[in-house]
């Protein structure tokens, strides 16, 4: 069957680091709108609820690339183990984490589902937008699980 013009193609980034604490450490951080900033690489600012709940919208402005862009996230699913979102900051894409316990420490997975762009410059556009999703992701699952660690290390939790 051939391939159809311009209709984007459904491409997935996912990524997963082990964290050193308890998971509702780690949850913590992800529901806490306020504090998306010490950990997501490219968020400059959000206003949102300090614990997200599903229906609640995170408004925000990041920087991608040097351009300043306005965004917002609108929390899909808040289960006991993570957070599921729609964002859309220049591209939407639909972000999910999910922490999972793991004996003295836990396992932190991201996952961003996007569309490529379409056309003919589509493809590099896509190629770049992946390697960039790619490279952000790995660095805000860092700074989530260094962040739970020094909390956890320390026994101070901040709520």
């Amino acid at each position: 069957m051939p391939q159809l013009q311009n209709v984007p193609a459904t491409f997935v980034v996912g990524a997963e680091r082990v964290a050193k604490c308890e998971p509702d450490v780690v949850i913590r951080h992800l529901l806490d709108a306020s504090r998306w900033t010490e950990w997501q690489p490219e968020i400059v600012s959000t206003v949102g609820p300090e614990r997200v709940q599903v229906g609640d919208v995170v408004h925000g402005h990041a920087d991608l690339l040097g351009f300043g862009v306005a965004g917002r996230a609108a929390i899909h699913e808040v289960p006991d183990d993570g957070l599921v979102e729609d964002v859309l900051v220049g591209v939407r894409m639909r972000v999910s984490y999910q922490v999972e316990q793991r004996r003295d420490e836990c396992l932190v997975r991201a996952t961003i589902v996007t569309e490529a762009p379409t056309g003919i410059s589509g493809r590099v556009l896509g190629f770049l937008l992946k390697r960039r999703l790619r490279r952000m992701q790995r660095t805000a699952l860092d700074r989530l699980t260094r962040l739970a660690e020094a909390q956890s290390s320390t026994g101070i939790i901040e709520q």
